[in-house]
């Protein structure tokens, strides 16, 4: 610790003299303090000097340096790939059975030298607590690195051990993801590194949400590795229905392409939709033919009632005028059969409604007013 002056610290003997100038001053012959006894008054002498002095003291800007050293082991990262395609491949009993003792016996020699945090990743970045059982459906290379990067941001990181098979479907390659990293990656690569035949779904967009009767578009991106000069299909399915169906031709060895599908939302409610590519003979893997996805389809469509008091040309006009529109549903009834939950609706035109004998038309608005729906008079 170490107390640093902005000024000369020969200021602080002018201090002390200003404290004992301004304690002498106002203590030497007041008629006020006659009543008080001498130790009182030397006592709060000192108490007026001492605080003189401090305040002159702080004016001079004084710092408390203190530096504080913590020596942390450095903090090794083991990422371990827990996506199906470690397990698809020929050796997919050594990795279920040997890796795990692999990273015990890294573990148990690194352990005093080191801080081991243990990370699993594939659709998302988790801390390990249990052994990876491979059933993530993705590979994200970049969300590893970037969670990564906020976690130890500015801490001690001496390297990271990557344990995959190298395939991705999701996020930016992962030589480009790794760039941003300040420590040396040490790979332990597994899986197979030959090329055989094989059809896959590599990523499928969609909208989340679709509204009822509107069309909305699934793109299928697709890859296929050995197929060259292969004809194949593929399909859309909905509750095992076949929607549509497209024919893919693979021009070489290996082939990537999309395509795109327009779908009507023909019912409401979260809806499950399948693409799938057919398989070919002598295919690798069948797993990665097919893919679900879900789209929730809502029904907003507005609900108007056409509230009418007697027959008009005009009822037949304003009904179809509206209805052209999809998100409008219009339902027109003589204001006598009239018997339907108000609160259904969300407007109500009133036809003829204060113009009719009948009190029904001024009860329904009135009604209607309560409910805070608004009207349309004609």
């Amino acid at each position: 610790m170490k107390l640093i002056f902005q000024y000369s610290p020969w200021l602080v003997v002018l201090c002390i003299l200003v404290g004992i100038l301004y304690a002498f001053v106002l203590y030497r012959k007041d008629k006020r303090l006659i009543e008080f006894s001498s130790s009182l008054i030397s006592i709060l002498a000192v108490v007026r000097f001492l605080s003189a002095c401090l305040l002159a003291f702080l004016l001079l800007s004084p710092l408390v340096k203190y530096i504080s050293r913590q020596v942390a082991e450095p903090i090794l990262i083991i990422a371990e790939d827990n996506s199906e395609s470690l397990v698809l491949s020929a050796d997919s009993v050594r990795v279920n059975k040997e890796l795990p003792a692999f990273l015990k016996e890294i573990e148990d020699q690194l352990e005093g030298d080191f801080q081991i945090e243990n990370y699993q990743f594939g659709e998302s970045v988790i801390k390990k607590e249990s052994p990876a059982n491979h059933l993530d459906r993705y590979t994200n290379f970049e969300e590893l690195f970037k969670e990564l990067k906020n976690r130890y941001e500015n801490r001690n990181v001496g390297a990271m051990v990557l344990i995959s098979d190298g395939i991705f479907n999701r996020g930016l390659n992962p030589i480009y993801s790794a760039e941003q990293s300040q420590y040396p990656i040490y790979t332990i690569a597994l899986g197979d590194t030959n090329q055989r035949k094989d059809l896959l779904i590599s990523n499928v967009f969609n909208n989340r949400i679709a509204f009822l009767g509107n069309q909305f578009p699934i793109k299928v991106e697709y890859k296929a590795l050995k197929a060259k000069g292969v004809k194949t299909k593929l399909k859309l399915f909905n509750k095992g229905r076949l929607l549509e169906e497209k024919v893919l031709e693979f021009p070489n060895d290996k082939s990537f392409g999309s395509v795109d599908f327009l779908v009507k939302a023909e019912q409401s409610g979260l809806q499950t939709y399948r693409v799938s590519i057919q398989s070919i003979d002598n295919e690798s893997s069948l797993t990665n033919n097919s893919q679900n996805v879900y789209v929730d389809v809502l029904d907003s469509r507005q609900k108007i009632l056409l509230a009418y008091q007697s027959p008009h040309p005009d009822i037949a006009a304003i009904q179809r005028a509206i209805s052209s529109t999809e998100n409008y549903k219009v339902e027109a009834i003589q204001i006598d059969k009239l018997s339907a939950e108000l609160k259904s609706f969300d407007l109500i035109i009133a036809h003829g409604l204060l113009s009719g004998r009948s009190n029904k038309g001024k009860e329904v608005i009135n009604k209607a007013r309560e409910k805070g729906i608004p009207l349309l008079f004609f």
